[in-house]
């Protein structure tokens, strides 16, 4: 496993961080895993590359060659993603008052 900061000059928070091999995140909007993550503090995003592969809510799973998560909107996005089970809900009708 391999992790890597990257500073701009004369700052000492990283700018950005590089994690490889074997990665997993779980959090609320969802669990993935790859081999590489690169998280961009300034940008506030993580993006996940090669063999992504898991879940949101939304979908029970999913994989991807890029994923992009936004940490202020909490936004995913997938790049060619294939999905192999979608979860679905059903919608009542209103009920009249």
């Amino acid at each position: 496993r391999e992790l890597a900061f990257a500073y701009d000059k004369g700052q000492t928070s990283p700018r950005r961080i590089v994690l490889k091999q074997d990665v997993a995140m779980n959090a609320p909007e969802m669990s993935v895993k790859s081999d590489q993550a690169d998280l961009n503090m300034a940008a506030n995003t993580i993006v996940f590359t090669g063999n992504v592969s898991g879940s949101t809510p939304q979908v029970n799973d999913f994989t991807a060659p890029q994923l992009l998560y936004d940490m202020t909107t909490r936004q995913v996005a997938t790049k060619d993603s294939k999905a192999a089970r979608v979860k679905t809900k059903s919608l009542e009708e209103p009920k009249a008052p």
